[in-house]
């Protein structure tokens, strides 16, 4: 039989572009109550644009209050806060919520966030095993992450097109988290998510000077820079985050911020790379070989040193077979 819930709005996020997937909390007399993922009847349970409508046609913001219809709990595996949405009633705004009010919200979590240990390729702890999955009770919170970082970056090029990724790096509990965004609102509508990259940039500054300190001056240079050819572009920017050599060492290891595992300059290319004696690609340790920007020619998006360890890879198990 059809009912109705309202909810608070915590999600609109990117679901098989251009659907959606939707959730909140239930709203009842003002007190916040369990997790609702409104859910349709595609393959997938995402949320096309008629689905998810106001009667004006707009798009559910976060922290909207809404009434939507439903016509049953719809649970799959971990996922036990879906129910089936009516598809032929529109949502209806109710009111907004503030900040403020989101407070009682928040989801206390003690320890890890669910099952740690897992991680895809590009994150931390972003993975779950399906047989691990469908054991736990809910696959939604609301928390208040530690030490958050947003980054942008390219990933992918591999075994599949490369491709802009938003990651959120936090801590919770004493553990560390690196895991995808797919909400549109990390830009709010209208504006855009820019990254320049700069070379070259020192590690080792002249004494007197460090890296914190002057990283706020360093990017005040880089949008000078750019202002001459975009005059507006100071007037545009609503946030900003530098990451300069140090901060590249701090977070990712790698030493002096170098991207490129040692620098593309003459002494430290060709067989020189990366170092004297050890310049095809194999090391001191049997079948354990290099090919990262590390090695001949050095890094960039070409693949070179890939292609060029894989052909010795090939040529040494082809002797020995």
């Amino acid at each position: 039989m059809p009912y109705k819930k309202t909810i608070v709005c915590f999600a609109n996020s990117r679901k098989m572009e251009p659907n959606r997937c939707v959730a909140g909390k239930e709203l009842r007399r003002d007190s916040f109550g369990s997790w609702i993922r409104p859910v349709s009847d595609r393959p997938k349970g995402e949320l096309i644009l008629r689905h998810r409508r106001y009667e004006d046609g707009a798009d559910p913001k976060l922290l909207d209050v809404m009434t939507i219809s439903f016509l049953q709990a719809r649970p799959q595996g971990c996922q036990q806060e879906n129910h089936l949405i009516d598809s032929d009633t529109r949502w209806v705004l109710k009111r907004r919520i503030t900040w403020d009010e989101l407070a009682p919200a928040v989801d206390r979590v003690t320890g890890p966030l669910w099952v740690n240990e897992y991680s895809g390729r590009n994150g931390m702890n972003d993975r779950i095993p399906e047989d691990i999955a469908t054991e736990l009770s809910g696959s939604l919170l609301l928390i208040e992450p530690e030490q958050l970082k947003i980054r942008v970056a390219m990933e992918g090029g591999y075994d599949k097109p490369a491709q802009k990724k938003v990651r959120a790096r936090f801590r919770l509990n004493g553990y560390e988290y690196l895991l995808a965004l797919t909400d549109p609102s990390v830009a709010p509508p209208g504006k855009h998510i820019m990254s320049c990259f700069v070379q070259y940039a020192p590690y080792k500054l002249r004494p007197g000077l460090n890296w914190d300190d002057q990283k706020e001056a360093f990017g005040d240079n880089v949008i000078n820079t750019i202002a001459e050819y975009a005059p507006n572009i100071k007037d545009i920017i609503l946030h900003r985050q530098i990451v300069t050599p140090l901060d590249l060492e701090r977070e990712f290891g790698l030493s002096e911020g170098n991207i490129f595992q040692g620098e593309l300059s003459l002494e430290q290319l060709f067989f020189l790379r990366p170092v004297p004696g050890w310049a095809q690609f194999r090391t001191p340790i049997k079948n354990l070989y290099m090919c990262g920007s590390a090695t001949h020619p050095g890094g960039g998006i070409m693949g070179g040193p890939g292609r060029l360890a894989a052909l010795e890879i090939l040529k040494d198990f082809k002797g020995a077979a």
